[in-house]
């Protein structure tokens, strides 16, 4: 089957297309499903502190991304920049 593109977002004053993905196949969905379903008890078996130390791994990343993101989540929602 051929493969669909769709446009994930547009810029909020100017229209822009701001970035695309190609749709997932059911093969795909189905392999990411599975991988869910198989890593799900590993994750249900993880101490407090360890989820609370995978989620401060990720805010860093967000904190690392900084201005990007920003003027990513401006841009999509047209919404003001945050004041320093």
């Amino acid at each position: 089957a051929a493969r669909v593109t769709v446009r994930s977002a547009r810029h909020a004053r100017t229209g822009e297309v701001l970035g695309s993905y190609e749709e997932a196949s059911s093969e795909e969905i189905d392999r990411c499903a599975n991988a869910a379903a198989e890593a799900a008890p590993r994750f249900a078996a993880t101490t407090g502190a360890e989820r609370a130390a995978l989620l401060e791994r990720i805010a860093d990343e967000l904190v690392a991304l900084g201005p990007t993101l920003l003027e990513r989540a401006h841009a999509e929602t047209g919404l003001p920049m945050p004041r320093p």
